[in-house]
């Protein structure tokens, strides 16, 4: 009994090794589930690999279609990489789905002010 409790949990330790291993054992295991692919999303965006994080952050709202996280994640995304209009377009979406997701505005806001738009807010 021993022997099998100390090989199941070196291999689920392997999983543990760092960010990224830990996110694809999540996402192997639940491949439907937004959170995970968000997750191992913010992991890449955080380390300045924003393509591998725009991905990620596209599939959430491939399992999801009205999860604002994902639409607000992919905007600030193209807000970093210089892509106002559609930053703009993907924020305006979270906004719609979650009108009280404040990530959400302040990424808008930020875009706005990237491509000098200001507009009154009602």
């Amino acid at each position: 009994m021993i022997i099998i409790l100390a090989v199941s949990s070196y291999s689920r330790n392997t999983a543990w090794h760092d960010d990224t291993t830990l996110y694809e054992d999540v996402i192997r295991k639940s491949p439907r589930k937004p959170r995970a692919y968000t997750d191992l999303g913010y992991y890449y965006f955080k380390h300045g690999m924003l393509d591998k994080a725009l991905l990620r952050f596209q599939l959430t709202i491939i399992w999801n279609p009205n999860y604002a996280p994902g639409f607000c994640n992919i905007g600030a995304v193209y807000l970093k990489k210089g892509y106002f209009d559609q930053a703009i377009a993907s924020l305006e979406r979270a906004v719609a789905l979650a009108p009280g997701f404040g990530e959400a505005y302040l990424n808008l806001g930020f875009a706005y002010q990237a491509q000098r738009f200001f507009r009154q807010v009602p």
